[in-house]
């Protein structure tokens, strides 16, 4: 596999010449997961295509962030999320309104 998720047009004369690969496939080796269940009849060539296209797409979409700017910069900028919002850990309105309330009423 190229490093852009492209198969190498030698190893698809014959698809039984792939190997079977253990460890979990990540980043645009994820295409070949999509690959190997198009070859077994498990995904149609329309889903295929699509799923190949999207996992590429997020892998140049991720290597093209900028990495010379401040965080609070690429925040501002929409194009990193504050870390209270990307833990999932952002509090409810009820639940923000009750820990006020705890405070408040413990400093009394």
């Amino acid at each position: 596999m190229n490093e852009d998720g492209s198969i190498y047009g030698e190893c698809m004369s014959n698809y039984m010449d792939l190997e079977f690969y253990d460890k979990e496939l990540t980043d645009s080796k994820r295409t070949l997961i999509a690959l190997s269940n198009f070859l077994k009849d498990k995904i149609d060539p329309a889903l295929f295509a699509r799923a190949y296209h999207q996992i590429i797409t997020a892998g140049y979409a991720e290597n093209s962030i900028p990495l010379d700017y401040l965080k609070s910069d690429m925040i501002l900028a929409g194009l990193s999320k504050p870390e209270h919002i990307k833990n999932g850990s952002m509090m409810s309105e009820k639940h923000r309104k009750d820990t006020v309330t705890a405070t408040v009423s413990t400093k009394q």
